[in-house]
């Protein structure tokens, strides 16, 4: 209605958890959503790089000339599971063959910049080992602040917070505090938190 400069982008990895996206919705695609709401509506492949590129770039210069917001659909399949102390073979459905591993972008981008000349051959290990080194100095520090009281969850809720949040908060500080206890008592030393490799995210 308000024809707002937005554009939307729904990355499809066609699963939640076990399910796959035919058995949750009835449409062909879910940027067929977009026709309910009276928007345009695009669907691209989202292993496709450059293809991606191009459509935000279209949609981006629509909302800019204020003719309206602009949802846009990228279908890839997931290749991890939804959480990582889930095997991913229980994540599929039997018969599934599963992701088709030479159709990961950040692989097929890699491969495309390689053979224009624009990325060396080994050059994709070495920048995954700087941003790397990156990500887990950004997590030491903001891990070095500590956890935020329990009372920022509801601060930007309501004004007051109802006495069903007090109720669940205090729940909570019980929850984190048995935790604690039991944490201290069985290993003095916490273990090592993981951090997602930022090598994975060049492949």
């Amino acid at each position: 209605m308000y024809k707002a400069p937005v554009v939307l982008i729904c990355q499809n990895n066609q699963w939640a958890i076990s399910t796959p996206t035919a058995m949750q919705c009835a449409a062909d695609t879910l940027a067929l959503k977009g026709i309910g709401y009276g928007v345009e509506a695009l669907r691209v492949d989202g292993n496709d790089v450059l293809g991606v590129y191009h459509a935000v770039r279209h949609a981006a210069d629509k909302a800019r000339r204020a003719t309206g917001h602009l949802p846009r659909a990228a279908h890839l399949p997931r290749q991890r599971p939804h959480v990582l102390g889930r095997s991913f073979a229980l994540s599929r459905r039997v018969g599934d063959r599963g992701v088709k591993t030479h159709r990961d972008p950040i692989r097929r981008l890699e491969a495309y910049l390689v053979r224009r000349g624009w990325l060396e051959v080994g050059e994709r290990e070495a920048i995954a080992q700087t941003l790397e080194a990156s990500v887990r100095d950004a997590i030491a520090r903001q891990e070095a602040f500590g956890a935020p009281a329990l009372e920022t969850l509801v601060d930007d809720v309501f004004e007051e917070p109802t006495w069903l949040l007090r109720e669940q908060l205090a729940y909570l500080a019980r929850s984190r505090a048995r935790r604690t206890r039991t944490t201290t008592a069985r290993s003095p030393t916490p273990p090592a938190r993981s951090a997602h490799r930022a090598d994975r995210l060049l492949g």
